[in-house]
């Protein structure tokens, strides 16, 4: 176990604060102050576990001889495995590896949708002719929500008064309202 192990930390932060740049430099700093700590404290144990002459205590206590041959079995059996993982925490990283893909391939299809919408958009307002040369059906073309487009008709404008603005609503104001002119006038507005 002495051969393989390391005698110097593989990670570079001077490299790490290069790449990741002035905004992170404080996480980084304390990424490697945790990482000096850790690397110290590994650092200072002993390579190897503590060699015991077992044959030297079995003559000085002959009655505990069974006890200290389960012992020495236990103790010689010990290992203590250099750089392996073990499977079940292999297992929660495959599958956070797996989670952070989808979330990036998710990120970069919005990424990509955002961008043809934007290219839409200029596209769009490049072709918008100057504001001072602007006539009606330009401002319902380039604002269409701010400005109603009059040559439509009037079911597919939106009243927007607060929550009345359904379409549902709308029928039942239009079916209300249909035959407004021939409906008696109430007696309180007749002449």
């Amino acid at each position: 176990m002495a051969a393989k192990r390391f005698t110097k930390s593989a990670v570079n932060f001077k490299t790490v604060t290069d790449l990741v740049g002035e905004k992170h430099a404080k996480e980084v700093a304390a990424l490697a102050q945790h990482h000096h700590l850790y690397w110290s404290a590994v650092m200072s144990k002993p390579a190897e576990l503590p060699k015991y002459d077992f044959a030297k205590l079995k003559k000085q206590m002959p009655e505990h001889a069974v006890t200290l041959d389960k012992l020495q079995k236990q103790y010689e059996s010990i290992r203590i495995p250099f750089g392996a993982v073990p499977d079940q925490f292999m297992k929660e990283i495959d599958h956070y590896l797996k989670y952070v893909d989808t979330k990036v391939n998710f990120l970069n299809r919005k990424l990509t949708d955002a961008a043809e919408d934007e290219k839409k958009v200029k596209a769009k307002y490049e072709n918008m002719p100057p504001i001072e040369h602007f006539r009606h059906e330009h401002y319902a073309k380039f604002f269409p929500e701010v400005h109603r487009d009059v040559r439509l008709p009037i079911e597919r404008f939106t009243m927007g008064w607060g929550n009345t603005n359904t379409p549902e609503h709308f029928q039942e104001l239009k079916e209300l309202f249909k035959d407004y002119r021939s409906r008696p006038v109430p007696e309180h507005l007749r002449k």
